[in-house]
């Protein structure tokens, strides 16, 4: 969301009838149709109203060998745009492409790994309502890739969550994969050719959070990636390998884990951070200015699915009932559902929360429990709301507000 009220939002999928699309600013681009490709940007008010379409695919079309459609189209595009981050200071949006989406819950074409997402796109949004496309970039595969055969599970592969820093000095961004297991980085997205490397393999992670040897980041579901307001952390929620694509459910498990990234970010346009061997893929960089994990935190769940989103609590209580926004963060929050029906995805359907120390080291909030339960976590899956018997819901995204009224 903007200052202004305004918000930018992505639309994964294609336009509802295949043919011409035409967008706001007059630009054309060929779809094949609903939940389709190419997706786009969209620019909504504070009511929610669309006051802007915005292509995400590039005019010229993309490489065909790596951006495959169903139906095919004659300017292939790998323009499906899911996680979305906007740094209104630097006049930049980035988003992450994820799949062809609805070729997702039913992963059976021959080329499936072609329809499995490896790029990042970057604007420049001085123009609120026509923002330009800088680059379109393709992460890189890592240490792990030469060793699957299967190239959905490679590092680069179904690029889910970007995150940008917030302080205006810091140009780079992060990118996650929800397939491939790890975490992107660029140190500048503003030129023409950002220079992504991997950064960090949530393998490493696993171990920290104390998983079996044999469990890895191939297949395992990484999602919500938020960097900190203060710029000192980076958080990720794993939702865990799912049976069909990756270890037994007891032998892995969901976790959300926080990095120590400001050496990383300090090393301004050169840092050497650069997960290229399998040893940096299980234990950790070795350059000194790689993240560190600060807290891995395992959360079990056995049905189909683990945390998904999270959310930053970014308020702190004042005086006379106040709140006020700082840049300190003491707890977080996950929910548990990605989508139900896909091979990794309706969960348990609980929301948990969770404190940060000042040692960054994660601990559940015991005290955060279900009315119904009594257990820790609230749960979903329950008939009575305050607002009326509405029945069950799946929590999917997250976020800690206040009223307008209370903020100071």
């Amino acid at each position: 969301m903007l200052r202004d009220g305004t918000a930018y939002a992505t639309y994964l999928g294609g336009p509802d009838l295949p043919g011409p699309c035409t967008y706001t600013n007059g630009e054309v681009r060929e779809g094949n149709g609903a939940a389709g490709s190419p997706g786009e940007i969209v620019r909504m008010d504070e009511n929610g109203q669309t006051i802007a379409e915005i292509p995400a695919a590039l005019a010229e079309g993309e490489d065909p060998e790596q951006c495959g459609n169903v139906p095919k189209l004659s300017k292939a595009t790998c323009a499906n745009p899911h996680g979305i981050m906007v740094s209104e200071e630097r006049n930049i949006m980035v988003a992450s492409d994820f799949v062809e989406a609805r070729h997702f819950l039913s992963p059976k074409l021959p080329d499936q790994a072609s329809l499995a997402r490896q790029t990042v796109r970057v604007w420049d949004i001085t123009d609120r309502d026509d923002p330009e496309l800088l680059s379109v970039s393709k992460m890189p595969d890592g240490p792990r890739a030469a060793r699957e055969d299967e190239k959905m599970w490679h590092e680069s592969r179904v690029v889910m969550e970007p995150a940008l820093p917030h302080k205006k000095h810091h140009k780079g961004a992060f990118a996650s994969s929800m397939l491939g297991g790890a975490i992107f980085y660029a140190p500048d997205v503003t030129v023409p050719e950002p220079e992504w490397r991997e950064v960090f393999d949530d393998t490493t992670a696993y171990r920290e959070a104390g998983a079996d040897r044999d469990v890895t980041g191939a297949g395992d579901a990484g999602s919500w990636l938020m960097v900190s307001p203060d710029d000192r952390y980076l958080f990720h929620t794993v939702m865990g390998q799912s049976t069909p694509y990756g270890a037994p459910l007891d032998k892995t498990t969901g976790m959300v884990y926080v990095l120590d990234i400001r050496k990383l970010l300090a090393a301004g346009d050169d840092p050497k951070c650069d997960i290229d061997t399998l040893h940096e893929a299980y234990r950790g960089g070795h350059e000194r200015d790689c993240p560190a994990v600060t807290s891995a935190m395992p959360i079990r769940d056995t049905t189909d699915g683990g945390p998904h989103w999270g959310a930053m609590d970014n308020f702190k209580q004042v005086r006379g009932g106040h709140y006020k926004e700082t840049e300190q963060i003491s707890r977080i929050a996950t929910s548990n559902y990605f989508i139900a029906g896909s091979f990794s995805g309706d969960g348990n359907h609980e929301v948990c929360m969770y404190d940060l120390g000042t040692s960054s080291k994660l601990r559940q909030d015991t005290r955060f429990r279900d009315e119904n339960t009594g257990k820790p976590c609230v749960d979903f899956d329950r008939t009575s709301w305050p607002h009326g018997d509405t029945g069950p819901a799946r929590p999917h995204g997250i976020l800690f507000t206040v009223s307008d009224s209370v903020l100071k």
